[in-house]
């Protein structure tokens, strides 16, 4: 459900892509964990350049972040990042690093 849920944000878009674009990218990832996927226009409906996805898992929006950030696509490097997961994800995801890293402390 929701509660794992991630947005990210894609900046850095060629004005040309859309969010079907982004949604054939993206979809080699995620599967089914991806839930929408935009691009954002001003009110002359030019793309604005930006745009953003939101994943079902942290996990996968993760994945999508480190596979596809620097790619470039119509000649432009894209930049992808963690906008918001839900605070239930937030929080897990943080106790369980914490918690490894301790975990490897010798003393």
């Amino acid at each position: 459900g929701d509660d794992d849920g991630c947005t990210v944000k894609v900046v850095n878009l060629d004005f040309s892509i859309m969010a079907e674009d982004l949604e054939e990218l993206f979809l080699d990832v995620a599967g089914d964990s991806l839930e929408k996927v935009w691009v954002d226009y001003d009110n002359t409906d030019r793309s604005l350049g930006t745009g953003g996805a939101r994943f079902a898992s942290s996990a996968v929006a993760g994945k999508a972040v480190s596979r596809f950030s620097g790619v470039v696509i119509e000649g432009k490097a894209i930049h992808i990042s963690v906008e918001a997961c839900s605070p239930q994800a937030g929080l897990s995801v943080t106790r369980v690093v914490s918690a490894g890293k301790r975990g490897r402390v010798p003393w």
